[in-house]
């Protein structure tokens, strides 16, 4: 219910600030976890996955940064840790894909 669109509501807004490296040979992943404060403050980033591109790894870094603040949760997702792992692919499977845990 509210996670779910919650969820959405943050891979699209970090998906939207990404800027997609050019020229890049092969497949990267980078995958970034952070935390979301009850107003909306993304805190806490941690590289969890590296592209072993210190250049790229700070392309996704910006696109969280950038999105910060999110909108607040809704109510009944505050008052607790809200963790995100976002996973930044490309070229793309598909968009940058966030879970929440």
């Amino acid at each position: 219910m509210g996670d779910s669109w919650y969820a959405r509501v943050v891979e699209a807004r970090i998906g939207q600030a990404w800027i997609k490296p050019i020229g890049v040979q092969g497949r990267i992943e980078i995958v970034y976890s952070f935390l979301v404060a009850d107003d909306g403050r993304i805190y806490g980033t941690k590289l969890e996955k590296s592209s072993g591109n210190d250049a790229l790894d700070l392309t996704a870094l910006r696109a969280i940064n950038s999105a910060n603040p999110l909108a607040a949760p809704p109510p009944e997702l505050r008052s607790r840790s809200l963790q995100f792992t976002c996973q930044f692919v490309y070229p793309p499977d598909k968009e940058p894909s966030i879970a929440k845990e």
